[in-house]
C-alpha cells in the first residue's frame, strides 16, 4: 500500500476567517458577495477544506444572521466587540480554539484569491522549521495573507493591546517568510472596483490542491 507522504500538521491546524468588518468602502457585506458559483466566505471555506483543514471558524459581526442563512460548513462565531477593529476578531477567535490546535491561520475574508498550494507551503514550512512560531507568505518581497502561527503564541496575542493590529504583533515576532508564486496573497477587495477585478481573476484561475499522497510545495527560504 502506498504511504501518504503529505505533511501532517494540517490535522491540528485551524483557521480564523475574519468577517466582522463593516465594509464601509465596499458599501455592502463582503463575506456574502457572489464569487464564482458561491459567496466569498464559502469560497474561502472551500479553499481550506481542499487543504484538508476542517477546524474553520468565521468570526462575524452585524452580518451574523446573513451568514447563518448560508448554512456554512464552518462555525460562525459572533464578535460582540467588532467595532473595536479586526484584532478584536482575532482575539475572539483565539478564545475558542480547541486545546488540540497546534497552529492556526488568520485569514481576512476580503483576501479570497489565496491558492491552496500556498497553504500547503506554509504548513510544510511549519513542519520543517520546528523552532519557528510564525510563517508568512511573501510574493515578490511583500508580505501577504494568511499568516500561520503556532498555538503557543495565543497567550501573547490575547494579552496584546491590539494597537497596530496583528501586523504590529507579527513585526515583533521572529517570523519565517515563505516565498510563494501567488499574487493572491496581496489582493484584497476593499472597493467595488477591486471586487470586480478579483471576480475576473477568479474566473481565470484554478489552483487545486495536489491529490492525497502527493506533496507540492516550494522550498522555503531558511
Amino acid at each position: 500500500m502506498r504511504k501518504n507522504t503529505r505533511p501532517h500538521p494540517k490535522r491540528d491546524c485551524a483557521v480564523l476567517i475574519l468577517a466582522a468588518g463593516k465594509s464601509s468602502r465596499m458599501g455592502q457585506d463582503k463575506a456574502g458577495l457572489p464569487f464564482g458559483n458561491r459567496t466569498v466566505v464559502e469560497h474561502l471555506i472551500g479553499l481550506y477544506k481542499k487543504a484538508d483543514i476542517h477546524a474553520i471558524t468565521v468570526i462575524s459581526g452585524d452580518n451574523t444572521p446573513a451568514l447563518q442563512v448560508l448554512s456554512l460548513e464552518a462555525r460562525i462565531l459572533p464578535n460582540p466587540a467588532a467595532e473595536r477593529g479586526m484584532f478584536s476578531s482575532v482575539q475572539r477567535g483565539l478564545e475558542t480554539l480547541s486545546p488540540e490546535t497546534q497552529a492556526f491561520f488568520v485569514h481576512p475574508v476580503d483576501i479570497p484569491l489565496v491558492s491552496c498550494p500556498t497553504l500547503l507551503a506554509l504548513m510544510h514550512a511549519m513542519e520543517t522549521h520546528p523552532h519557528k512560531k510564525t510563517f508568512i507568505p511573501v510574493f515578490q518581497g511583500e508580505r501577504g495573507h494568511p499568516p500561520l502561527l503556532r498555538a503557543e503564541l495565543v497567550p501573547g496575542l490575547l494579552a496584546f493591546s491590539g494597537e497596530g493590529g496583528l501586523r504590529k504583533f507579527l513585526e515583533t515576532s521572529d517570523a519565517l517568510e515563505i516565498p510563494c508564486p501567488d499574487a493572491g496573497i496581496l489582493k484584497d477587495m476593499d472597493t467595488p472596483e477591486a471586487y470586480q477585478s478579483l471576480c475576473l481573476l477568479e474566473r481565470l484561475s484554478g489552483s487545486p490542491c495536489p491529490p492525497s499522497g502527493r506533496s507540492a510545495h516550494p522550498s522555503p527560504t531558511p
